[in-house]
């Protein structure tokens, strides 16, 4: 398994609330910061479709690494601003973790006064942490910032390998365990529900 086992316990306890939350926001976009996040859109698509039938629209996009040159940044919040997809619409953006609050802090910037609204959305919790100012100031901003009470030191990066040097077989071993993952979060929750 390329998935630790007491990091997919707690997607399994944390994932299923958090995406309920980002589901009641309404988005019609959710975008996934590529490569990272991938393994979410595939949990998240499955669970949606299950409980919600249809889904907003996943799309997936990545800003440039934080080692980019401030004009690569620059360019990305342009890119985003000039985007015809997300002009009115409600866009969450669904992060794997806010180490420093970079990534959703260039989609705020390139979706502010673009899209009708920004739904900033991670797998982490701030309250252990004090390092991201970013996401302090959406928390509180008007926006809604959608969290789960995970550590937010525990990235999705919890795969055994480095996600940069993930081949395409692992990536397929971790979609089948992704795709259990789900199975196994449906059956229990038709379980509980069965027993009311």
């Amino acid at each position: 398994m390329l998935i630790h086992a007491d990091y997919r316990e707690r997607l399994k306890q944390h994932f299923p609330p958090l995406l309920e939350r980002i589901a009641s926001a309404r988005p019609e976009i959710i975008i996934f910061p590529d490569n990272s996040a991938r393994p979410f859109a595939w949990l998240a698509n499955k669970l949606w479709r299950a409980e919600w039938g249809s889904k907003p629209r996943f799309l997936f996009r990545s800003p440039p690494s934080l080692t980019a040159h401030y004009s690569e940044w620059q360019e990305f919040v342009k890119q985003l601003k000039a985007d015809r997809r997300f002009a009115g619409k409600r866009v969450c953006v669904f992060d794997d973790t806010t180490a420093g609050g970079t990534t959703l802090d260039a989609f705020f910037w390139g979706l502010s006064g673009h899209a009708k609204e920004f739904i900033p959305a991670a797998f982490a919790d701030p309250a252990r942490s004090t390092a991201f100012s970013a996401v302090d100031e959406l928390i509180n901003s008007p926006f809604k910032f959608a969290l789960s009470a995970l550590d937010r030191t525990t990235p999705v990066a919890s795969y055994r390998a480095s996600k940069r040097s993930l081949a395409a077989a692992d990536w397929k071993e971790i979609h089948a365990e992704i795709n259990e993952l789900a199975a196994e979060i449906l059956r229990e929750r038709r379980a509980r529900e069965g027993s009311r």
